[in-house]
């Protein structure tokens, strides 16, 4: 039970993660920031394997980070949208596993443990049976 309630506080930032415009990494990107469906980060915004996490309190339109500027992305509408959807998602599928997790505890903890099954040949066995034609 001290997993579940341990694994019900764990952050997880995997939601936040937004993959970058390739082609705005090469100054090609011909859609506006609005329009394109990968960020487009700027220069204080950190990002790895092409990835980029977003600003949590910038989804909730309460980021007040200046000097020095906020390090997370801060997406336009369209990418909020989605992010949000996606917390949503995940938030219900983290739910739904950490309501599974005490039940399978429980049945597995439940069930008798088998010695394992030794095989030993029976070599008169081997003698009794008919010869192939």
């Amino acid at each position: 039970m001290a997993m579940v309630n341990s694994l019900a506080n764990v952050k997880d930032s995997r939601w936040l993660q937004l993959e970058v415009c390739r082609e705005y990494q090469r100054n090609k990107c011909t859609r506006p920031d609005h329009e394109c469906k990968f960020a487009h980060p700027t220069n204080n915004v950190e990002v790895q394997n092409g990835r980029v996490i977003a600003c949590y309190d910038s989804i909730k339109g309460r980021c007040n980070r200046e000097k020095p500027p906020c390090k997370y992305f801060h997406p336009p509408q369209h990418l909020k949208d989605q992010l949000l959807i996606n917390g949503r998602n995940h938030l219900a599928l983290k739910n739904a596993l950490l309501q599974q997790m005490p039940l399978q505890t429980v049945l597995t903890s439940q069930i008798p443990m088998v010695s394992p099954i030794t095989f030993t040949p029976f070599p008169s066995l081997s003698q009794s049976i008919i010869p192939l034609l």
